[in-house]
C-alpha cells in the first residue's frame, strides 16, 4: 500500500515541528505547498488558523468542511534547576517513553540542542515530569538561552518499512496527526482537478 504514498511530501510534513500552539512552522509550509501546486484551492495563513478552499463562482455551491489536528506532543519548560537543567511538563505522552531520547527546544532566538535526563528515583527534582541537559552548567547560563515557557519537541525520524513479509509500515512521532494533515492535502490537491 505505501506505493500509493508521497514519501516526500509525507517525510516533509512528518519533519516539521508544530507543538500545540507552536504550529507554525508546519502551516507554512501546507500554506505555501498548496498555493503553489494549485490553481483553484487557495490556502490561506493568518498567524493563527490555516484554510484551504476552492475557488467558485457558484453562489449556491454547498460547503463541505475538512479538517485536521496538526499539532504534536510536546512539552514546556517550567522552570530551570540551580544546575541549569530544564525541568518540563509533558503535554499529551507518556514521558516515560522518552528518556534518554534527543530533543529540540523551539526558543526565541532560534532552536537549540537536549537531552531528556534519567534521574535516579531517589533524586527527585522540584517534581519536574521530564528533566532536560542542555549542556550548560548553572540556571543563569540556561536562562540566557531559555525561557519558561519554551515548547520542547522530540528527535524527528520518519521511516518507512519493509518486513521479510514484504508487509509495509510508517513509523515515527506525531504520525496521527501528520497523516491527517497530508491526507487533507493530497485532497486538496484531487479538488484543485476537479471541474
Amino acid at each position: 500500500m505505501l506505493k500509493y504514498i508521497d514519501k516526500k511530501l509525507l517525510k516533509d510534513i512528518a519533519k516539521k515541528r508544530s507543538p500545540s500552539g507552536y504550529e507554525k512552522e508546519l502551516k507554512e509550509f501546507v500554506y505555501k505547498y498548496i498555493n503553489d501546486k494549485c490553481k483553484n484551492v487557495k490556502a490561506i495563513y493568518d498567524k493563527s488558523e490555516l484554510y484551504a478552499y476552492r475557488l467558485s463562482t457558484d453562489r449556491n455551491a454547498k460547503t463541505i468542511l475538512f479538517d485536521a489536528h496538526i499539532d504534536e506532543v510536546s512539552c514546556r519548560v517550567f522552570n530551570i534547576s540551580d544546575e541549569g537543567f530544564l525541568l518540563c511538563k509533558p503535554f499529551g505522552m507518556n514521558n516515560h517513553d522518552i528518556l534518554g531520547s534527543r530533543c529540540t527546544i523551539m526558543t526565541s532566538n532560534g532552536n537549540i540542542p537536549g537531552i531528556i535526563s534519567i534521574l535516579p528515583p531517589h533524586l527527585p527534582l522540584e517534581n519536574a515530569d521530564i528533566i532536560i541537559d542542555i549542556f550548560t552548567n548553572s540556571k543563569s547560563e540556561s536562562e540566557k538561552i531559555v525561557e519558561i515557557g519554551d515548547s520542547v519537541v522530540f528527535e524527528k525520524k520518519i521511516e518507512f518499512i519493509t518486513t521479510p513479509e514484504q508487509k509495509q509500515f510508517i513509523t515515527g512521532p506525531g504520525l496521527d496527526n501528520h497523516i491527517g494533515v497530508y491526507i487533507l492535502t493530497k485532497l486538496f490537491l484531487e479538488i484543485d482537478k476537479m471541474d
